[in-house]
Protein backbone atom coordinates (compact mmCIF):
# COMPACT_ATOMS: atom_id res chain seq x y z
CA UNK A 1 0.00 0.00 0.00
CA UNK A 2 1.60 3.33 -1.00
CA UNK A 3 1.92 6.10 1.54
CA UNK A 4 -0.64 8.87 1.48
CA UNK A 5 0.68 12.39 1.32
CA UNK A 6 -2.11 14.80 2.19
CA UNK A 7 -1.68 18.45 1.35
CA UNK A 8 -0.85 20.59 4.33
CA UNK A 9 -0.11 24.25 3.84
CA UNK A 10 2.46 24.91 6.53
CA UNK A 11 2.87 28.51 7.53
CA UNK A 12 6.23 30.07 6.95
CA UNK A 13 8.19 32.30 9.21
CA UNK A 14 7.42 35.85 8.10
CA UNK A 15 11.06 36.87 7.83
CA UNK A 16 12.00 34.11 5.36
CA UNK A 17 13.25 35.66 2.08
CA UNK A 18 11.67 34.46 -1.19
CA UNK A 19 14.89 32.87 -2.50
CA UNK A 20 15.29 30.89 0.72
CA UNK A 21 11.63 29.82 0.56
CA UNK A 22 12.26 28.40 -2.93
CA UNK A 23 15.29 26.43 -1.66
CA UNK A 24 13.29 25.09 1.28
CA UNK A 25 10.40 24.06 -0.97
CA UNK A 26 12.75 22.25 -3.36
CA UNK A 27 14.53 20.38 -0.56
CA UNK A 28 11.26 19.44 1.16
CA UNK A 29 9.99 18.07 -2.18
CA UNK A 30 13.18 16.02 -2.44
CA UNK A 31 12.92 14.50 1.04
CA UNK A 32 9.24 13.74 0.35
CA UNK A 33 10.23 11.47 -2.53
CA UNK A 34 10.87 7.95 -1.19
CA UNK A 35 12.89 7.13 -4.31
CA UNK A 36 15.24 10.13 -3.95
CA UNK A 37 17.95 8.09 -2.19
CA UNK A 38 21.16 10.03 -1.63
CA UNK A 39 19.57 13.19 -3.05
CA UNK A 40 17.20 13.11 -0.07
CA UNK A 41 20.14 12.82 2.32
CA UNK A 42 21.81 15.86 0.77
CA UNK A 43 18.51 17.79 0.82
CA UNK A 44 18.05 16.93 4.51
CA UNK A 45 21.55 18.21 5.26
CA UNK A 46 20.83 21.45 3.40
CA UNK A 47 17.61 21.92 5.39
CA UNK A 48 19.54 21.44 8.64
CA UNK A 49 22.02 24.12 7.49
CA UNK A 50 19.15 26.47 6.57
CA UNK A 51 17.89 26.08 10.11
CA UNK A 52 14.84 27.60 11.75
CA UNK A 53 13.25 28.87 8.53
CA UNK A 54 12.90 25.26 7.31
CA UNK A 55 11.03 23.98 10.37
CA UNK A 56 7.43 24.90 9.39
CA UNK A 57 7.64 23.18 5.99
CA UNK A 58 9.34 20.09 7.42
CA UNK A 59 6.72 19.93 10.17
CA UNK A 60 4.08 20.31 7.48
CA UNK A 61 5.49 17.30 5.64
CA UNK A 62 5.75 15.25 8.84
CA UNK A 63 2.13 16.06 9.66
CA UNK A 64 0.81 14.79 6.33
CA UNK A 65 1.11 11.12 7.19
CA UNK A 66 -1.67 9.08 8.73
CA UNK A 67 0.05 5.97 10.03
CA UNK A 68 -3.24 4.58 11.32
CA UNK A 69 -4.06 3.40 7.78
CA UNK A 70 -1.26 0.83 7.91
CA UNK A 71 -1.57 -2.58 9.52
CA UNK A 72 2.15 -3.24 9.67
CA UNK A 73 5.32 -1.15 9.66
CA UNK A 74 6.47 -2.92 6.48
CA UNK A 75 3.40 -1.53 4.69
CA UNK A 76 4.45 1.97 5.74
CA UNK A 77 8.01 1.79 4.40
CA UNK A 78 7.87 4.89 2.18
CA UNK A 79 6.07 6.98 4.78
CA UNK A 80 8.39 5.71 7.50
CA UNK A 81 11.53 6.63 5.59
CA UNK A 82 10.20 10.13 4.88
CA UNK A 83 9.09 10.60 8.50
CA UNK A 84 12.55 9.52 9.60
CA UNK A 85 14.07 12.19 7.32
CA UNK A 86 11.78 14.84 8.82
CA UNK A 87 12.81 13.78 12.32
CA UNK A 88 16.49 13.92 11.30
CA UNK A 89 16.10 17.47 9.96
CA UNK A 90 14.17 18.73 13.00
CA UNK A 91 16.62 17.14 15.42
CA UNK A 92 19.57 18.52 13.45
CA UNK A 93 18.20 22.06 13.50
CA UNK A 94 17.08 22.17 17.12
CA UNK A 95 19.36 19.71 18.94
CA UNK A 96 16.22 18.94 20.96
CA UNK A 97 16.52 15.40 22.28
CA UNK A 98 13.40 14.94 24.40
CA UNK A 99 11.48 13.34 21.52
CA UNK A 100 12.34 9.73 20.70
CA UNK A 101 14.38 9.51 17.49
CA UNK A 102 12.79 7.65 14.59
CA UNK A 103 14.53 4.70 13.05
CA UNK A 104 12.69 2.85 10.32
CA UNK A 105 13.25 -0.88 10.84
CA UNK A 106 11.00 -3.90 10.31
CA UNK A 107 10.69 -4.12 14.11
CA UNK A 108 9.68 -0.50 14.76
CA UNK A 109 6.27 0.21 16.24
CA UNK A 110 4.08 2.02 13.74
CA UNK A 111 2.60 4.19 16.51
CA UNK A 112 6.07 5.69 17.14
CA UNK A 113 5.92 7.45 13.78
CA UNK A 114 2.58 9.15 14.44
CA UNK A 115 3.62 10.05 17.99
CA UNK A 116 6.89 11.55 16.75
CA UNK A 117 5.16 13.93 14.32
CA UNK A 118 2.66 14.94 16.99
CA UNK A 119 5.39 15.58 19.56
CA UNK A 120 7.35 17.78 17.13
CA UNK A 121 4.20 19.79 16.36
CA UNK A 122 3.46 20.23 20.06
CA UNK A 123 7.05 21.34 20.70
CA UNK A 124 6.94 23.85 17.83
CA UNK A 125 3.65 25.44 18.78
CA UNK A 126 4.44 25.45 22.51
CA UNK A 127 8.04 26.63 22.35
CA UNK A 128 9.87 26.48 19.07
CA UNK A 129 8.30 29.25 17.05
CA UNK A 130 8.92 31.71 19.87
CA UNK A 131 12.61 30.99 20.28
CA UNK A 132 15.27 32.91 18.46
CA UNK A 133 17.72 30.12 19.20
CA UNK A 134 17.33 26.46 19.92
CA UNK A 135 18.87 23.96 22.24
CA UNK A 136 22.59 23.67 21.88
CA UNK A 137 24.73 21.07 23.55
CA UNK A 138 27.10 22.76 25.94
CA UNK A 139 30.58 21.43 25.58
CA UNK A 140 32.68 21.45 28.67
CA UNK A 141 35.78 23.52 28.30
CA UNK A 142 39.01 22.44 29.92
CA UNK A 143 40.24 25.06 32.30
CA UNK A 144 43.92 25.65 32.20
CA UNK A 145 45.50 25.50 35.60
Amino acid sequence: QPFQLRTLDAKRLPDTPADLRAKIDADVRTISDPAAGSDALRAADRLVKIGRAAIPKVLGLAGTFDFSIYKDIRDARDAGVIAQSCDHVLRGITNYDKIAALQYTPHARISEFQENAEQWAIWWFAHGYKRATFYHHVEEEDEEL
